[in-house]
């Protein structure tokens, strides 16, 4: 028996090499190494036998590249060292909403948020999922609304300051 995701998995396979498990939430297909799960896996909904994730794991947590599926599509994507995820890009319905970097699941450092208005929050100075710094906003027909400085996600004062991150929206912008 294992526990993962919130579900008991009833494991067929012994200490090392690949094998499944099934659990009343969900499928897994692995590989283990001295009774932990290694390389890629596969997760599956035990309802209907459709793909939710699919990771690369080391020494039983994910570390590598990560996709996770809802009704075939994926809905997120990333990078995950040590269990932790570092990278990250959000899909809604398709569309990309948010991609960045990631630490206690909040943005962090370099980062974009796609609101629902198509309002593009641009900023290489986020601050657990604020901004905390030089940053650029764009309207849905990717004018640039706004670009300075922000401080706690909120809007300080304009600037025309030049950082790499954001050199598509300092040059369309009035402010320089």
């Amino acid at each position: 028996m294992m526990y993962f995701m919130n579900d008991t998995i009833d494991m067929h396979w012994g200490d090392t090499g690949f094998g499944y498990g099934c659990g009343d939430k969900y499928i897994i297909t692995a590989h283990k190494f001295e009774s932990k799960l290694c390389g890629d896996i596969t997760v599956f909904s035990a309802d209907n036998g459709k793909v939710i994730m699919k990771a690369e794991y080391s020494n039983g947590v994910p570390h590598g590249t990560f996709s996770v599926y809802n009704n075939d599509n994926v809905i997120e994507e990333g990078i995950c060292i040590e269990g932790s995820i570092v990278f990250h890009a959000r899909r809604r319905h398709g569309k990309l909403i948010e991609y960045g970097y990631i630490k206690n699941k909040q943005m962090h450092g370099r980062g974009v948020i796609i609101d629902d208005n198509g309002t593009v929050f641009r900023s290489p100075h986020w601050n657990h999922g604020k901004i905390d710094g030089l940053a650029s906003v764009q309207d849905k027909n990717g004018e640039v609304i706004y670009y300075g400085k922000f401080k706690n996600h909120n809007s300080v004062k304009e600037v025309s300051q030049f950082h790499p991150f954001l050199i598509d929206t300092h040059l369309k912008s009035t402010c320089r």
